[in-house]
């Protein structure tokens, strides 16, 4: 309680201190980053649905960091999942059933499975690393985006490189009509719990943590620790495709150029800022989420608003991390004065 009052007062403090630098009045700025985030119906919608993209590709960071295996492809894995997502809903052509979104989330969950699984693959028979093959597949993701939505996936009634519209059907249902907040966010809470169980409370989940902490005594087990790292960067892949499959029939329901969000590369510092545990990955994911939809607000007081959003983005991000940080060498020099 102590730690978390401690955090929140110091990331305040240096929030305040950024806006007095960018020249905005701290106070009122302060009260619209909340209002922005908080203070309305909108901006709770707002918050919770950036937090359902975080929260799942964090996720999939979480799992496959806690197995050693650092990917840094939930970029790719997330767009490959809309893609897969928006394929099969093309497949299931006009007017399909409304039980078909399982069909199309499962769709994205494979894809993105098998996005990471191609990383696994390569480090398991080619000794390839990890984090340089995920790089080059979030690019190579990120080509067949804007190659298949200007082709094969592209909407024949628009002169504009884009998917077609998912059909009213094969949408997840929204929680009210002026806002954007879809069942997706209560997919991302269940993936979260899940998460947990899987890594405390079952068999499986001790041995990926093992091949992360231990490979040598991984080995003394007689455990295929290669066929676990495999494992975990397919489910991995298979949360971030999930991620961009909800984004894809929660939110836009058309597949763009702008479908990348960098909703992959933002649910690194979220996953390592909530410990690599799902259920801090979860409040860290609000976290975010909150300072991307209240910093918007802050755009009104000058004419370069873009910039200033960013700055004070950034500036939380980094924040968050050294305050945490600071934190986590502080309390062990308490410790290690105490022994």
């Amino acid at each position: 309680m102590k730690r978390a009052a401690l955090l929140v007062g110091s990331l305040l403090v240096i929030l305040g201190v950024t806006l007095a630098v960018l020249g905005l009045p701290v106070f009122e700025s302060m009260k619209l980053l909340f209002t922005g985030a908080f203070g309305s119906s909108r901006g709770l919608d707002s918050t919770l649905t950036k937090m359902t993209p975080l929260l799942l590709v964090g996720l999939g960071v979480v799992v496959a960091w806690r197995a050693g295996v650092y990917n840094v492809g939930g970029e790719g894995q997330f767009v490959i999942g809309g893609l897969a997502a928006a394929t099969v809903a093309a497949l299931l052509g006009k007017n399909p059933s409304g039980v078909m979104q399982v069909v199309v989330l499962a769709g994205g969950m494979l894809g993105g499975a098998a996005w990471g699984w191609i990383a696994g693959w390569l480090s398991h028979r080619r000794r390839v690393d990890v984090v340089i093959s995920t790089i080059l597949l979030n690019f190579i993701a990120i080509f067949l985006l804007q190659g298949l939505i200007a082709g094969a996936l592209r909407d024949p009634e628009v002169n504009l490189p884009q998917s077609a519209r998912l059909e009213d059907s094969l949408r997840l249902m929204r929680f009210t009509r002026q806002g954007d907040l879809h069942l997706g966010f209560i997919v991302a809470l269940f993936g979260a719990a899940a998460l947990w169980f899987l890594l405390n409370r079952t068999t499986l989940g001790f041995k990926l943590k093992l091949v992360g902490a231990n490979p040598l005594l991984v080995r003394a087990q007689r455990l295929n620790a290669d066929r676990l790292r495999t494992f975990a960067i397919s489910l991995s892949g298979a949360l971030c495709g999930l991620a961009g499959a909800v984004e894809f029939a929660g939110v836009n329901h058309r597949l763009g150029q702008s479908f990348n969000q960098n909703w992959g590369f933002l649910a690194i510092p979220v996953a390592v800022l909530g410990g690599l545990n799902p259920i801090g990955t979860a409040f860290a994911a609000l976290y975010f989420a909150a300072v991307l939809a209240g910093a918007r607000n802050l755009g009104g007081f000058s004419q370069n608003g873009a910039a200033i959003v960013a700055i004070v983005q950034a500036i939380a991000v980094l924040g968050f991390m050294a305050v945490n940080q600071w934190l986590s060498r502080r309390r062990e020099a308490v410790r290690e004065v105490a022994e």
